[in-house]
């Protein structure tokens, strides 16, 4: 039996299927990829040669509440627009204290000198029909009295109610401020919370 003749070719394809193609090496431009945290840093390869797949969140100090608060612009706006309106009120409190008392000094004034004038034209009229130091004329002037204390009696009592309603007013005022104040300090403590996202 005769060999198939080897004309050279039939070899050379032999030889290249049996020697195994070496996979090419990566090339010299090739980089390791790149991730990027929330925080804007790169996190490449960690100790281990691994690529890490979540990077760290980046978590900036904490500022104390005390802190906070004390550089919380828009709480700083609050209270002083609450300290002007403070002022703003004690200043037309004042103003309208001032001029009640200018009031009621005129009207006690008006009074007593109307008093005068009446207790005169009242002696006069019962001096001139001989009844001075009558029963009559006795009762008339202290009748007189009597009408003339219930109206200083009445200016006192409108004086106080003037100055009564005037400091309840303040008062409320003064602890309309104070609950605002506990809420725009909340408000800056909640603002705190969120920038460092705080349960």
């Amino acid at each position: 039996m005769s060999r198939p003749k080897d004309d050279g070719m039939t070899g050379a394809v032999a030889r290249r299927i049996a020697s195994p193609v070496a996979p090419r090496p990566p090339s010299a431009s090739y980089s390791q990829p790149n991730i990027t945290a929330a925080s804007g840093k790169t996190v490449g390869a960690n100790s281990t040669g691994q690529i890490s797949a979540v990077a760290p969140v980046y978590k900036p100090p904490s500022l104390t509440a005390a802190q906070w608060t004390a550089q919380d612009t828009t709480l700083k706006h609050q209270r002083d627009a609450a300290h002007l309106a403070l002022q703003d009120y004690i200043a037309q409190r004042t103003q309208q204290t001032a001029n009640y008392q200018t009031e009621y000094n005129r009207n006690t004034q008006d009074t007593q000198d109307n008093q005068k004038v009446d207790r005169l034209s009242l002696g006069d009229d019962y001096a001139s029909r001989g009844m001075s130091f009558s029963g009559l004329g006795l009762k008339a002037v202290a009748d007189q009295g009597t009408d003339y204390a219930k109206k200083y009696s009445a200016l006192g009592a409108g004086r106080g109610q003037f100055l009564g309603n005037a400091q309840s007013a303040y008062q409320n005022f003064l602890k309309n401020q104070q609950i605002n104040d506990v809420r725009y300090r909340d408000e800056a403590i909640a603002r705190r919370a969120a920038a460092y996202n705080l349960p």
